[in-house]
């Protein structure tokens, strides 16, 4: 469980102006080791970046528009990925294959028309 910022500092703030540790993490409702953990490090580590993708989820499905039958490797020379970071983004985009086509959800799309394209399997 992550807690916020504020409560970190009021609960630092309580024990630097002496307070017991004990006492604090009984009146904040927090567990005994989070409060020594923030004793040694009073500071929050930075939140984790938010990664960009490769793949644009727009140009790969006109991709798969535009090119029906290509294969999963041919799609991935395109875009510069290896062929499961395309078909693990297909599956992403609720694209699948079915008997010879691929079939792409309503929600997947930005019309209202689902589209279906051969396999190329």
């Amino acid at each position: 469980m992550t807690y916020s910022k504020d409560l970190r500092q009021r609960v630092l703030a309580a024990v630097a102006q002496g307070m017991p540790p004990t006492t604090a993490s009984r009146t904040f409702q927090v567990s005994r080791a989070t409060l020594y953990r923030w004793l040694e490090n009073p500071t929050p580590k930075p939140l984790p970046k938010i990664r960009t993708r490769k793949l644009d989820s727009k140009k790969l499905l006109d991709h798969v528009r535009r090119y029906p039958d290509a294969r999963l490797r041919d799609r991935a020379a395109e875009f510069g990925v290896c062929p499961s970071a395309i078909s693990y983004r297909l599956k992403q985009l609720k694209v699948t294959c079915k008997k010879n086509s691929f079939a792409i959800d309503n929600a997947a799309c930005t019309n209202a028309s689902s589209i279906s394209v051969s396999c190329g399997r």
